[in-house]
């Protein structure tokens, strides 16, 4: 499996990627700008988009920023495919950011904090209705 920046080449594929796998049903997205085709193309366009790709399909894909006063990185949205999920992939995927800490949000309620206690991040002070979780540099 390739894992890599997505390029202007891969954005159609990418934003059809997003549009499947993310759901208004998943309680742990809590912004209509996860479904934003858009933003998915902005972000390819600033390489703050990786891909892992298997025999040219999109196994798996993340979104992210890399903070210039705090010299972190905020993780905005992933999603992995139903053939390639129960992986670790979006763990590997995050492997080549981790020359910093990466944060993420979630809604306190979400029942998504229990898949970042389970991959080992660790849970900061709560940020107004979401909890922020911090998946320290190696």
């Amino acid at each position: 499996m390739e894992i890599r920046l997505a390029t202007i080449n891969d954005a159609e594929q990418v934003k059809l990627f997003f549009s499947r796998y993310l759901s208004n049903e998943n309680d742990a997205l809590f912004s209509d700008e996860f479904f934003c085709p858009y933003g998915v193309m902005a972000a390819v366009k600033r390489g703050q988009m990786l891909i892992a790709i298997e025999n040219t399909i999109i196994a798996g894909a993340l979104r992210f920023y890399r903070r210039k006063k705090t010299q972190q990185i905020s993780l905005y949205q992933f999603a992995v495919d139903s053939n390639f999920r129960r992986r670790a992939l979006i763990m590997k995927m995050l492997e080549q950011l981790r020359d910093t800490d990466i944060v993420v949000l979630c809604p306190l309620k979400s029942s998504f904090n229990q898949y970042y206690r389970k991959t080992g991040w660790t849970l900061l002070q709560p940020i107004r209705d979401f909890n922020q979780w911090c998946l320290k540099r190696k």
